[in-house]
């Protein structure tokens, strides 16, 4: 009987030793998968600012010195930054050369890769699509793909430089949606 009881304590121990041994590596990988998230939450956040030319939402992605890479040039600092979402606000709510009103655009991200290179930093890939129309006339206006990266700065993951690769040339400005 005393056999039994040593073996079952001392099955216990053994249980709880490798419990123990392994709650380290398993809470790293729930706070990753929780920093996933955010980060998943962040690119959605950047997309929506960005779509809707809100400065300040797009700020909140983003370091204080992020550099934002495109072609249509590079933005370095907030006040850069700021200046170009407040740019893409007047370009967007500009009339067509007929007069009538620019069609919407929304991105699409798809396929994230995301690849933690340190305690507080990523590099994340994506690539995205630009979707514009309206009345039901809608067509792939560009389509590119980001390369990234994130720091972990007072306990928030931002974007520290977006390089933003468009893989076919931008069209003329106030260029109409073709007809189906």
């Amino acid at each position: 009987m005393t056999s039994n009881w040593m073996a079952r304590l001392m099955g216990a121990g053994l249980a709880a030793a490798l419990l123990a041994a392994g709650t380290p590596a398993l809470a790293q990988d729930t706070v990753r998968a929780a920093e996933r998230q955010e980060i998943a939450a962040l690119t959605d956040r950047y997309i929506y600012g960005l779509d809707n030319q809100d400065a300040d939402i797009y700020l909140s992605t983003v370091t204080p010195d992020a550099v934002i890479t495109q072609v249509t040039g590079v933005a370095r600092g907030a006040a850069e930054i700021r200046r170009m979402i407040d740019d893409l606000r007047k370009e967007r709510r500009a009339t067509m050369p007929d007069g009538t009103p620019q069609p919407p655009r929304q991105h699409i991200v798809t396929n994230d890769y995301l690849e933690f290179t340190g305690p507080d930093r990523a590099k994340h890939r994506a690539y995205w699509l630009t979707v514009v129309g309206m009345g039901g006339n809608y067509r792939v206006a560009n389509m590119g793909r980001y390369e990234d990266e994130l720091v972990k700065l007072n306990g928030k993951w931002l974007f520290s430089a977006r390089n933003i690769i468009n893989a076919v040339p931008l069209p003329p400005a106030n260029t109409p949606t073709p007809p189906r």
